[in-house]
């Protein structure tokens, strides 16, 4: 009787921990929006020059920006309410999980990319920041896959009747 407590108390803080952490991963979502096109906007004449020294068309950059901002959060925003909905007791599936572990890999492996990628118009504390913000992204989203990961597995030995 007192483990099973002890599960139910693991499993409420864990489901309150994938709403807090899913409107996180919608918040960090948009934030992304936000800054991209802020980005874009103020650098958009250095945007639109490629290496070769081509000049992009506007709309095609826009366009171009808008479709993977999108995607971007249409991803972000699924799988935020995914575990908001698991964290408030509907079973979800896996899909979510995985996808959250591959974000927040790629959040943690841009915390190495962007000093690299860093031109010399970018200053330390543009750079600094940058990595923070990716940084407190990755480990949101990789919080919100280990607590996914224990609510399934809290909530099947409960169900199971494992005590």
């Amino acid at each position: 009787m007192e483990q099973n407590s002890c599960l139910q108390v693991r499993l409420r803080k864990d489901r309150n921990t994938l709403v807090v952490v899913g409107a996180g991963v919608i918040a960090f979502g948009v934030w992304s929006v936000i800054k991209a096109v802020m980005y874009a906007a103020v650098n958009i004449e250095t945007l639109l020059v490629t290496r070769s020294g081509e000049r992009l068309s506007p709309a095609a950059f826009w366009i171009a920006l808008a479709v993977i901002v999108a995607i971007e959060l249409a991803l972000r925003v699924y799988v935020g309410r995914s575990a908001i909905a698991e964290g408030r007791g509907v079973k979800k599936g896996a899909l979510y999980i995985v996808l959250a572990i591959l974000m927040g890999l790629i959040s943690l492996l841009s915390v190495v990319v962007v000093p690299m990628a860093a031109g010399l118009d970018s200053s330390v504390l543009q750079t600094a920041a940058a990595m923070v913000v990716e940084l407190t992204s990755g480990v949101t989203i990789l919080e919100m896959a280990v607590a996914a990961i224990r609510v399934k597995r809290t909530a099947g030995l409960l169900e199971n009747g494992e005590r």
